[in-house]
């Protein structure tokens, strides 16, 4: 016999997860728990856990015109530039494709405000935050953005970095 697996994910698995560890439960169903189980954890693990790839999309939250952007690089910002697809985080610069309707796509720079990966409070209370869309905002060669309002939260983190970008913004989480 192996050594037996206890997965807790939430409350109403947890009590589950205990009747199959205790052997209440038995057979077929027992197996389809602890699979249904381990393949939610593991789901929830790959989703903060995912590199950027090259193919990363985000959404445009300002009102440039710009729908969608496509990540190209990151520019002198806090990723490690060895790896071949960049790390970027919440208030990097980045080199990006700039998708408007029509017309051609256009390679601008832009600011990541958000991503759905967790980040830590920079005041260093211990709060952990993280948001359900990836976004960021279009800016010039300096930094001053090019729309005049940004829809949606923006993280403390790029708040702090960005103040111009803070100015037009309503949230800031």
């Amino acid at each position: 016999h192996g050594g037996k697996v206890l997965v807790l994910l939430g409350r109403g698995s947890t009590a589950a997860a205990m009747a199959v560890r205790r052997g209440r439960l038995t057979g077929p169903a027992s197996r389809f728990l602890l699979l249904g189980a381990l393949v939610a954890a593991f789901l929830a693990a790959l989703d903060f856990k995912m590199p950027v790839s090259e193919a990363f999309q985000m959404v445009c939250a300002d009102n440039s015109g710009i729908y969608k952007v496509k990540l190209l690089s990151g520019i002198g910002g806090s990723g490690k530039g060895d790896r071949k697809l960049p790390q970027v985080y919440v208030g990097d610069m980045v080199s990006v494709v700039g998708y408007q309707k029509g017309s051609p796509a256009k390679i601008m720079r832009a600011v990541i405000i958000r991503m759905r990966r967790q980040s830590y409070n920079p005041t260093g209370n211990g709060f952990v935050t993280c948001f359900d869309t990836n976004a960021a905002v279009i800016v010039d060669a300096l930094g001053n953005p090019v729309g005049s309002k940004i829809n949606g939260p923006m993280d403390k983190a790029c708040a702090m970095r960005w103040p111009k970008l803070a100015s037009l913004t309503n949230i800031v989480c």
